[in-house]
């Protein structure tokens, strides 16, 4: 998570020439964009299937300390900034529904409470 944080600082979802990126990296994602289908919805449709309630705020453990962040991700949404591979993005914002899905009838899952999901 640093990681793409750390990408996206000083870089608002459509900004061209944020600070730090250079002119070559903010070139190939450009290309990468081009190359993405925008019409396809079907990847997003299928993540959201099913979703019944998401969860915001935190999970704090006894000592105060932060389990989880539901919140964390929450920038992750609209076009890519040109600091983030737009493939990369679109993977991210897929990743990111969170939540109480049903799967069938009497068959659910948590997703993203943790690294695996939990049905």
């Amino acid at each position: 998570m640093a990681l793409l944080i750390a990408a996206c600082q000083g870089a608002a979802p459509g900004e061209t020439t944020p600070a730090g990126v250079s002119a070559s990296v903010a070139s190939a994602n450009a290309k990468v964009a081009q190359q993405l289908t925008r019409a396809d919805t079907l990847d997003m449709v299928e993540a959201q299937r099913g979703l019944m309630a998401r969860p915001t705020g935190k999970l704090v453990a006894d000592d105060g300390s932060v389990l989880q962040d539901f919140d964390a991700f929450a920038f992750v949404k609209g076009e890519a900034p040109s600091t983030v591979n737009p493939s990369l993005w679109r993977h991210a914002i897929l990743n990111a529904q969170v939540g109480l899905f049903k799967v069938t009838d009497g068959i659910y899952q948590l997703r993203g409470f943790d690294i695996a999901n939990i049905t």
